[in-house]
């Protein structure tokens, strides 16, 4: 008895899973009118100039991180969202902020090593390419 009132007392997985749903819903409705607010000129971007005015202020910057944004480099954090470009389209810049929230996780470490790993190799091959390459145009030309 005592065994199934605790576990009719437990929340059901597909409650805690709609919960969830709803909450980053919520979330992401706050990000997207902070985000609104950012676009000074109602062009539907944000850009740098308008992400750099808006966090000057206090009141901004506290807002930012009551959704979980802790922005200690303002042009940084901006390059990172906007994939280093000069405006981003609202919507992606709320995008880029939900990826940004919190702390990294080990998947966002190992994730990263990838990356990394990727791009030693790549350069590698292209260090090895570029040495095959003046070895052949030395050799053609006479010179060793």
């Amino acid at each position: 008895f005592v065994e199934r009132s605790m576990v009719a007392a437990l929340p059901d997985r597909d409650e805690i899973i709609f919960e969830e749903q709803r909450k980053l819903c919520r979330e992401i409705a706050v990000l997207r009118s902070l985000c609104e607010e950012l676009d000074s000129d109602h062009s539907g971007t944000i850009t740098k100039e308008e992400f750099l005015n808006h966090m000057k202020h206090a009141k901004m910057v506290s807002y930012m991180s009551s959704v979980g944004l802790y922005v200690d480099d303002v042009e940084h954090f901006f390059e990172a969202v906007a994939k280093e470009g000069e405006e981003v389209p609202i919507d992606c810049f709320v995008e880029g902020c939900l990826t940004m929230r919190g702390a990294a996780s080990s998947l966002d470490m190992h994730k990263q090593h990838l990356v990394r790993t990727r791009i030693i190799k790549l350069l590698h091959a292209i260090q090895i390419e570029l040495q095959t390459e003046r070895k052949d145009s030395a050799s053609s030309l006479g010179i060793t």
